[in-house]
């Protein structure tokens, strides 16, 4: 769980605000760019976030997945609302 949905901020498709203890970034992909349009890949770090994968180390440093500053890429492709919400738009 990276994000909350308080009542009072509820509309259809947001998954809500980050949580105190992560954080989100948008990261540039091909077909959504985060510098223009407010989208891109989700990932997520913080100390309730794994850093790696259990017993495989070897799969741990993977790019794909892991960035070299500790971000988990979720693979969600996402938007930032004008509310401070985040949505998630594709897969």
């Amino acid at each position: 769980m990276c994000a909350i949905l308080p009542p009072e901020l509820r509309h259809y498709g947001s998954v809500g605000l980050p949580v105190p203890s992560i954080e989100i970034k948008l990261l540039d992909v091909l077909h959504a760019r985060s510098s223009a349009t407010q989208q891109g890949e989700v990932c997520i770090r913080g100390h309730s976030v794994t850093s790696g994968y259990f017993k495989g180390p070897n799969m741990s440093p993977d790019k794909t997945v892991f960035t070299e500053h500790g971000w988990l890429r979720t693979g969600d492709i996402g938007q930032w609302n004008p509310d401070g919400t985040l949505s998630l738009i594709d897969r």
